[in-house]
């Protein structure tokens, strides 16, 4: 019998910002890029536990999401199956249960330590409050003791100043400007910039950690510990209680390129109704929304962008030698976050230098090396600026 009847009413039809073609090629670059560093766990040392990744693309001149993928994936057209298809419930049962976490979205809800992603944050931090110029010099000695503890840098830069600190990653550097900054200037710049901040993109995400006291007593209620400056600089270097998202490191450096104007984050272009006669919402790429336009000084954000520039076009630079033959001028920050196996390997940047168009972030867990993310990031810039051309090498080589 029927008991009462409602006329079904069409929904409203949702227009991404996602290119579907570049969507379809960036899920595959990070594929290859995973398996290509476990192609490599017989060669080094303790490697080969890359399993997992993330990396956004977003315009920079809007905040829109080009793309966005995460690896491991899932078919999810196992949900449309009926109940009744035993392989589909074990495969959804499988999804679930897999170690690898295949349906988690890391680039909004993935939280990571980033490593020296972060450092132009301490450099602006230290700038902003007079605590730093951009021609002082610091000597690395390869280490910096604090509170009795020391503190490891990756090479002996002797004496640096900022600029080539970013370009070459010197931990001693941001350890030592971290610490006569203070965690709570560096931690005001990192929210300012979007960090430890949901995007407000549209679909769910986690806001992460800043590295600051309030943080360490969420973390560590077990015992007791007072912050120290040791922790300020493990904080400065992007360690100790730092978790942010893919998506977050993407619109922190758009809003790095965007000369601290932060858009708001966003993969819906526009709803219609369902005939499409009406426009239920739009966000106007022609006038973005901005989320915050930062009071930070232009010659300091300068100073960061062309060091930024530096990491890649200097021969110093950590990633001069994975873009030395590409054709377009490129900014960026390397970073390898410390963790239980190897080590996560950041990468972010934007291009063109002259006039940003993108801004990428590429997220490996356990990638080890960071010029596995490098190269992710310049098969994606490859991708978007030059399609025809990859396009082309791809056909020939299959």
């Amino acid at each position: 019998r029927e008991y009462s009847y409602t006329s079904p009413v069409p929904g409203n039809d949702v227009y991404l910002t996602i290119d579907y073609a570049f969507q379809q090629k960036c899920v595959k670059i990070l594929e290859e890029g995973i398996a290509d560093i476990r192609a490599q766990k017989d060669n080094i040392k303790n490697f080969g536990d890359a399993e997992a990744g993330s990396i956004v693309v977003l315009n920079a001149k809007t905040g829109e999401v080009l793309a966005e993928a995460n690896y491991p994936n899932y078919d999810n057209s196992i949900f449309l199956r009926p109940s009744s298809d035993k392989e589909a419930q074990q495969a959804i049962t499988n999804l679930f249960t897999d170690p690898t976490s295949p349906s988690l979205n890391r680039a909004t809800q993935g939280l990571y330590p980033v490593g020296s992603t972060f450092k132009p944050i301490t450099a602006i931090a230290a700038l902003e409050s007079g605590k730093t110029t951009s021609s002082r010099q610091i000597k690395c000695n390869g280490y910096l003791i604090i509170n009795n503890h020391s503190h490891a840098c990756m090479g002996y830069h002797s004496n640096i100043s900022l600029k080539t600190a970013i370009a070459k990653s010197c931990n001693v550097y941001f350890q030592q400007i971290g610490v006569e900054t203070g965690v709570e200037t560096i931690d005001y710049w990192a929210k300012q910039f979007g960090l430890g901040e949901k995007t407000g993109i549209e679909i769910n995400e986690y806001a992460g950690y800043r590295s600051n006291e309030e943080t360490m007593n969420l973390k560590e209620t077990d015992i007791y510990h007072k912050w120290t400056d040791s922790d300020t600089a493990q904080t400065s270097i992007g360690q100790l209680y730092t978790l942010f998202t893919p998506m977050q490191l993407a619109t922190y450096c758009a809003t790095i390129a965007n000369n601290g104007v932060r858009y708001r984050t966003h993969m819906i272009d526009k709803i219609t109704t369902y005939d499409r006669s009406k426009v239920v919402f739009e966000n106007n790429p022609e006038k973005p929304e901005v989320i915050d336009k930062l009071d930070v000084n232009s010659y300091n954000l300068k100073v960061i962008q062309n060091a930024m520039r530096d990491v890649v076009a200097s021969d110093y630079g950590t990633a001069y030698y994975s873009f030395l033959d590409f054709p377009l001028s490129v900014a960026a920050k390397t970073g390898t976050a410390e963790n239980s196996g190897s080590d996560h390997c950041v990468f972010i940047c934007y291009a063109p230098f002259e006039k940003p168009e993108v801004a990428v972030a590429v997220l490996l867990e356990h990638g080890a090396k960071g010029m596995f993310a490098m190269d992710v990031a310049k098969d994606l810039l490859n991708a978007y600026f030059f399609p025809e051309e990859v396009e082309a090498t791809t056909n020939a080589t299959e």
